[in-house]
């Protein structure tokens, strides 16, 4: 999938020469999209849509429409726990559509690398951001621009880049100061460095930004463990599992730290837990190993 990415836009490349011909949107074209931006915005994912299918049916040409189908799918197959490989394909073959239509299109840009950091598609997050940032820079919304090196950061983390993942967090903080996924990003390479004053501080920014994050909560467990506070970790654990007991990491998290505390019932009720939860490839889980988890029951749990 990912070599399949990197090749639309190099079909874009090559088809479109990266010309600012794209198609001109007619006022109803715009009419309609703003409606089904409007209609998602309400709430209406479905009927969003249903909404942007009908445009691109009246007009095939709507680079704008197939975009906003793409970024509207993925939330509400991500809602509905259904991003399963043929949801994602459509997603990404919407978003193909947009590229060939209109390469210039910053919006588009901005959808793909967001939904590709979702699914932990960091190859094609990076190669995309780095295209993003080449064309875009000083010409975007700095909130965006912001956003988006934000997911760039996330992917290079992701990737072991830490050196490079702090440079880019810190330049999102600097184009959008309310970015949550920076302060993250940011407190999660303090963290690694064992700079755990500074990881501390980027964490309580992000749950002051969003309290209910479970990220920014599940994080700051992780880091309360690391410097060895045990039970301000478990304290965060749970409140992770509060935010989304549908997530692995913060039962695995649990259960690894019941071990060390010599507490085998407790560990392996969270670990069997993690690993219910935790289905092989799942997209959501950016910490849990599928295979990890097994290791772990069938070493401690008998």
């Amino acid at each position: 999938m990912k070599l399949y990415l990197i090749w639309i836009l190099l079909l874009c490349l090559s088809s479109c020469k990266y010309s600012s011909d794209c198609y001109s949107l007619t006022k109803v074209d715009r009419l309609f999209n703003s409606e089904s931006e409007i209609i998602f915005e309400n709430g209406n994912m479905e009927l969003a849509i249903e909404k942007c299918t009908k445009t691109i049916n009246r007009n095939p040409k709507n680079y704008v429409a197939f975009s906003n189908r793409a970024a509207f799918s993925f939330e509400y197959y991500k809602e509905m726990d259904s991003l399963s490989s043929y949801n994602i394909r459509k997603i990404y073959n919407d978003l193909e559509q947009s590229f060939l239509i209109c390469p210039e299109y910053s919006q588009g840009y901005r959808n793909l690398i967001s939904i590709a950091q979702q699914l932990s598609d960091f190859d094609t997050t990076i190669y995309y951001s780095r295209i993003y940032i080449d064309k875009f820079s000083g010409k975007e919304n700095k909130l965006h621009f912001g956003r988006t090196l934000a997911n760039f950061s996330f992917a290079l983390q992701g990737t072991g880049n830490e050196h490079e993942a702090m440079k880019y967090a810190n330049l999102a903080i600097q184009h959008a100061p309310g970015s949550l996924l920076a302060y993250i990003i940011r407190g999660y390479c303090f963290m690694n460095l064992r700079q755990f004053g500074k990881a501390f501080i980027d964490f309580d920014t992000a749950r002051k930004i969003e309290s209910s994050n479970f990220l920014a909560t599940y994080c700051y467990g992780v880091c309360s463990q690391m410097s060895g506070n045990y039970p301000v970790a478990e304290n965060y654990y749970q409140k992770a599992i509060q935010i989304d007991p549908k997530r692995a990491e913060p039962f695995r998290a649990l259960g690894l730290m019941m071990l060390v505390k010599g507490d085998t019932l407790g560990a392996c009720q969270n670990l069997r837990k993690a690993y219910f939860l935790n289905k092989p490839g799942d997209i959501r889980y950016l910490y849990v190993d599928h295979e990890e988890i097994l290791k772990e029951i069938n070493s401690n749990c008998q």
